[in-house]
């Protein structure tokens, strides 16, 4: 409790609040070529969601493991990809 008031006091002291940088240094990124040859439509969109919610069905009910659950992405991923990009 009292680390904490004293960071508190620290803060408020040097106005370090007000000192943010105009944009992060850091970020997260997607994973590189993780949409190479994917069209990203409405229509694919919806197609994506109604085939993972019938394989995420599935599995809630333990019909399937996870690794049934990866061999259900890629097929849709095989599918779905143009030819000759990889992923």
């Amino acid at each position: 409790m009292m680390h904490n008031c004293l960071v508190m006091e620290l803060t408020i002291r040097e106005r370090a609040r007000t000192g943010w940088p105009a944009a992060p240094s850091l970020a997260i990124e997607q994973d590189p070529g993780e949409l190479n040859g994917f069209v990203d439509t409405k229509e694919n969109d919806e197609a994506w969601f109604k085939y993972m919610k019938k394989w995420n069905r599935r599995y809630n009910r333990g019909e399937l493991s996870l690794e049934e659950m990866g061999d259900a992405l890629r097929a849709w991923e095989k599918r779905h990809l143009k030819k000759g990009d990889t992923k």
